[in-house]
Formats: C-alpha cells, sequence, structure tokens
C-alpha cells in the first residue's frame, strides 16, 4: 500500500481492515489467495478486489497510482519508497524452504555451494529484512 493509505498506520492489519479497501491481486497463479486461504482459513470471497494484473509489477505499480492494497511479500517493495508492507495478523508464519535431492545420486559442488550461501547469507538476510 502507499504509505499515506489509511492502513499503513497500523502495525499489522486485520482480514476486517483488508475488506474494507480495493484489492489489487496478482495473478502469480493462486499463490496469494491460497497463502490466505491455507494459513488463515478466512472467507477471501469477501474481499474486494477491484482488479487482478498478470505480474506483482503490475500490481505495485497501480497500487502507487491508486489507493488500493495488493498482497504479495515485503521484499516487493524495498526499493519503492513511496509503499510500504504490513503483516495481515494470523499470516504471521515464517518462511519455509526445503531441497530435495534423489537418493543414491552424487550431489555436485555448485549445488552444495548454491545451498550454502542461501543457508549462511539469504536466509538470515531475509530473516532480518522483517
Amino acid at each position: 500500500m502507499k504509505t499515506t493509505h489509511p492502513l499503513a498506520r497500523m502495525d499489522k492489519v486485520s482480514f476486517e481492515d483488508v475488506q474494507k479497501h480495493k484489492v489489487i491481486m496478482p495473478d502469480a497463479g493462486t499463490r496469494p489467495l491460497e497463502t490466505i486461504r491455507r494459513y488463515s482459513g478466512l472467507d477471501i470471497e469477501k474481499l474486494k478486489i477491484s482488479v487482478i494484473v498478470n505480474a506483482p509489477d503490475a500490481a505495485l505499480n497501480l497500487v502507487q497510482e491508486t489507493n488500493g492494497i495488493t498482497f504479495l511479500p515485503s521484499l516487493y517493495v524495498q526499493n519503492r519508497p513511496m509503499l510500504c508492507a504490513r503483516p495481515i495478523e494470523g499470516l504471521e508464519m515464517e518462511l519455509m524452504s526445503n531441497a530435495h535431492w534423489l537418493t543414491d545420486t552424487s550431489r555436485k559442488k555448485s549445488a552444495e555451494a548454491f545451498l550454502k550461501i542461501i543457508k549462511e547469507d539469504a536466509v538470515p538476510w531475509c530473516t532480518n529484512m522483517g
């Protein structure tokens, strides 16, 4: 949302707060909607979705030009000083990820190095961004 949006003054927003505002939904598959549905159990049909756009940047551009809100990770707004992100109560889950290896196969040194970078650098960096 824009930093001047009424919800921007809050530390966290409730689902009831979100329902009062127009939503610009990024069409990244069904991921944003499914995340809300899965972790909150809330009825997302109550959202005032005004437009669905095909890319996160398009959603952010519309949010910047209107008084709408969107659902994206806070990482997306870090280089947009006119926008801010607020967590939704009940969706404070930590980001989780995993790597899968086939059994009885060798691991390339490049893959091992990549996972080491993710574990030692990227995960702490993302965690500290809050």
